[in-house]
């Protein structure tokens, strides 16, 4: 049986922005918000490198019952949901100036042009949108290293893994209240995974 761990990664610095409100969120997750469960925070390098040779190892360390990916978009006032995520295309440097040399996540023999996550992305966005904090389902996840490690997780293992744009700080969300949206994506995410545990032991 997986051990219940819940596996969040938010980004680093990249471009202008010397702190990444992804990671600001991220840390402000609280563990006590996620009783039986064991949270790990960890904040993933905006790097094609750091991505292909760490995300497996992340997996493979947890083994996390559901993992979240947070990343930052630039000029939105909403948190975004991601419905899928694309093998290649990657065509922009990353932090480190370092483009990817064959612009692809993996070859077309170790994974599908798009994956799709198989938690109800638009059933999360249904449950949580309101006027205090907005989501909405995205399917432009912008071909740069959040889109990359949205289908490396996703060529892992689809069942169980999200991805999640939030806006900087204060545009118009506190950090705070960023962090309450991502514990509640958790909590409506896990929810639907033990739904779909209890249906696949009837």
């Amino acid at each position: 049986m997986l051990e219940k761990t819940i596996l969040v990664t938010g980004f680093g610095p990249f471009r202008d922005h010397d702190i990444n409100a992804s990671w600001q969120a991220v840390q402000l997750l609280d563990a006590s918000d996620f009783a039986g469960y064991k949270l790990v925070k960890h904040e993933v390098p905006v790097t094609y490198d750091y991505i292909d040779k760490n995300i497996a190892r992340l997996w493979e360390e947890h083994k996390p019952i559901f993992v979240l990916h947070v990343g930052l978009a630039e000029g939105v006032n909403v948190v975004r949901l991601e419905s899928l995520a694309r093998r290649k295309f990657y065509q922009k440097a990353d932090a480190s100036g370092a483009l990817h040399p064959t612009e692809e996540v993996c070859p077309a023999d170790k994974g599908p042009l798009v994956h799709i996550p198989q938690i109800d992305v638009g059933r999360i966005v249904g449950e949580l949108d309101s006027d205090q904090l907005r989501f909405i389902e995205s399917t432009e996840a912008g071909l740069y290293l959040c889109e990359y490690i949205f289908y490396t997780s996703m060529n892992i293992d689809n069942s169980r893994i999200l991805f999640t744009h939030v806006p900087n700080v204060d545009e118009p969300y506190s950090v705070e209240e960023l962090a309450r949206g991502l514990t509640m994506i958790i909590h409506s995410a896990l929810q639907q995974l033990e739904e779909n545990e209890n249906n696949n032991d009837k």
